[in-house]
């Protein structure tokens, strides 16, 4: 100790309290305790910031998380690639819309939904690994993704949205699960690097304008689970040669424009397609003349029926009124009148029965088919 310092002694005494500078405990314990929270902070903080590699292009987003929220990451062109972390079940809409850089992205075990326009029109995206835990992918998730060259979807997908996959343009294969019953509307329009498109059985209905646009397809393959094929869905696929529908196929629908446009299909597959839809009409009718029979067992039509030797108003022939009601529904149960006004329409039997006669009134008669 000094000289000064023994003199202060001398005269002040000790005093605990009041400790040299650089000696003080409960400083010391301060600037400690501060070091620890300022240390957690930290490693909290490292846990919660999504961080880009040394690089400056791979982004890594943080654990902790179970979804990644709408428009999180919308027009990022800094980056390159994406690992998405464990845990998270929902990539939620446009939540990398427009990353134009974007060629990589990693999705995990665990996601259950890619929401609407998720990844839109991330042009430079080439690789893509979907998780067999994925169920949902909505309207627009891939649509533009114009370097994406192969998809395979998982069979636990029970729901693909509208234009999933609409304009990716290098897109060449795609297997398709049968949970889906239904391929949307544009889900794959303007694709125009496909050419083979199977589809699984239990798919029961291809929208409109599916596969429109599809100038590079060739090959499609129905399944027997098919029932309608809907207007434009095959619409301008102009190097389309053959289409398999099989013979346990049983469509109810394949509208007359299905495959407009699609001049290069082979006599065999014309012929196929022209044998069903005329056997959807026969089937068709058929099955309306048999409503319509059994309808008549407790119906009756009837129609004001002018006087045929009428010179001034000839009126129209009983087969000619027969041949209009021939498929008229059963849509008014109003009791006749006498009145020459009456409109035309069905009639309950039982309840009409005495009233149901060809009864002249002034220049009409009343037809009952």
């Amino acid at each position: 100790m000094s000289f000064i310092g023994k003199l202060k002694k001398m005269f002040f005494g000790e005093n605990p309290e009041k400790p040299e500078v650089g000696e003080n405990p409960e400083k010391a314990e301060v600037s400690e305790s501060s070091e620890k929270v300022s240390a957690v902070e930290n490693a909290e903080k490292s846990e919660v910031e999504n961080t880009i590699d040394k690089t400056g292009k791979k982004l890594v987003i943080h654990r902790g998380i179970d979804e990644i929220k709408e428009k999180e990451f919308v027009r990022r062109l800094d980056i390159t690639s994406v690992v998405i972390p464990k845990g998270v079940k929902k990539i939620g809409r446009n939540a990398f819309e427009r990353c134009e850089n974007l060629t990589y992205v990693k999705i995990p075990e665990g996601v259950t939904e890619i929401d609407n326009n998720a990844f839109f029109c991330c042009e430079k995206l080439t690789s893509l690994v979907l998780p067999k835990s994925l169920e949902k992918i909505g309207i627009g998730a891939f649509a533009y993704c114009e370097s994406l060259t192969d998809v395979s979807i998982p069979k636990n997908v029970k729901e693909i949205g509208a234009a999933a996959f609409q304009s990716c343009t290098a897109l060449r294969n795609v297997t398709l699960p049968g949970k889906n019953t239904v391929l949307k509307s544009w889900l794959f329009k303007g694709c125009t690097s496909l050419d083979n498109v199977v589809i699984p059985e239990g798919v029961t209905v291809v929208d409109m304008c599916t596969f429109e646009n599809c100038t590079g397809l060739t090959d499609v393959s129905f399944p027997g689970s098919i029932r309608e094929i809907k207007s434009s869905a095959f619409r301008n696929c102009q190097s389309l040669v053959s289409v398999k529908i099989p013979e346990n196929a049983k469509p109810e629908f394949i509208a007359s424009g299905a495959f407009e446009g699609c001049d290069s299909l082979d006599k065999k597959t014309k012929r196929r397609i022209s044998e069903i839809t005329d056997g959807i009409a026969r089937d068709r009718k058929e099955k309306e003349f048999r409503r319509v029979v059994e309808m008549r067992k407790k119906y009756a039509y009837l129609v004001p029926y002018y006087n045929r030797y009428n010179e001034k108003n000839p009126g129209r022939s009983f087969a000619e009124y027969a041949e209009s009601a021939r498929y008229a529904t059963p849509v008014d149960y109003e009791t006749p009148t006498n009145d020459p006004c009456f409109d035309s329409g069905w009639y309950d039997r039982n309840k009409h029965e005495s009233e149901f006669r060809l009864a002249k009134n002034g220049e009409y008669y009343y037809a009952i088919f």
